[in-house]
């Protein structure tokens, strides 16, 4: 669909209508399969999903422009459905809806070393329905209205995710909404390690998200605050052994509204310049 190459976080009127529905690659029911250097440019709404499967690999693979945007369930570039123990490697994501999304009981997933820009809704979205036990590390996220969002699939319409999500060694910038953002009651959540700055805020609670460690982040400019908390059930939040670029103290460092859950603050170094 060469139209789609044109267009923004729409769906594209081309030419071919087969395109629009079209995935570019299934993985059902498999064990071991090895997905390397697929690439989609303009076509369709997800170019890789990982269905019901188990130790799948995905490497050096990379998707822009899908055709197919909608409000929901497509413009992905892996969507990972019941996926165990899936790794994806070095996955490059622009101009999409989300990067990589893990779905519906997914568990043990890997979102490694990627690059992901420039999509209207969440660069990697741990999306709800009990997924639980997901890494995501190493990656470069930038220009999205969220960085990584957990448990984020909607609360009329998905569940919360499980237990055990870890954000680590990731770089987040300019993200309208957050760089990492803990929703609907989804709990154990760990922030180690990243670089998070020009986004609206680095880390939020909301709607019960909730029993977060921020730990040994650098927490650059914050458009609006560096932690934010919102919402009955919201909070639990440790923050520990992060540099505070901007804010001099924990009064500076967040926002809680509508009884979320203040921060608790330890060994932090406040604006070091």
């Amino acid at each position: 669909c060469p139209q789609a190459l044109d267009s923004r976080f729409i769906r594209a009127q081309c030419t071919n209508d087969e395109v629009f529905d079209d995935g570019g690659m299934l993985s059902l029911y498999t064990d071991g399969t090895h997905l390397h250097k697929v690439r989609a440019r303009g076509f369709g709404k997800f170019t890789i999903e990982i269905r019901d499967s188990v130790r799948n690999r995905v490497v050096d693979c990379s998707m822009d422009h899908p055709s197919a945007y909608g409000s929901g369930g497509q413009g992905y570039g892996v969507h990972l459905i019941g996926a165990s123990r899936t790794v994806v490697d070095g996955e490059r994501v622009q101009f999409a809806r989300h990067g990589v999304v893990v779905d519906f009981g997914s568990s043990d997933s890997q979102v490694l070393d990627g690059e992901f820009s420039d999509m209207n809704q969440a660069l990697i979205d741990v999306h709800g329905e009990a997924s639980r036990d997901t890494l995501v590390r190493g990656n470069q996220l930038s220009d999205g209205t969220v960085g990584v969002i957990i448990g984020g699939g909607g609360r009329e319409v998905h569940c919360n995710d499980g237990p055990r999500h870890h954000v680590i060694d990731n770089t987040m910038t300019n993200c309208s909404l957050a760089g990492v953002s803990v929703n609907d009651y989804t709990e154990q959540i760990f922030v180690r390690s990243n670089t998070l700055t020009r986004n609206s805020t680095h880390v939020s609670a909301t709607f019960g998200g909730n029993t977060i460690l921020v730990e040994r982040n650098r927490l650059g400019e914050a458009g609006l605050t560096p932690i934010s908390v919102a919402l009955d059930g919201s909070g639990g939040i440790t923050v520990r052994r992060n540099q505070f670029d901007e804010a001099c103290q924990p009064e500076d460092a967040f926002l809680a509204l509508l009884n979320g859950e203040a921060p608790v603050f330890a060994d932090n170094i406040w604006c070091p310049n």
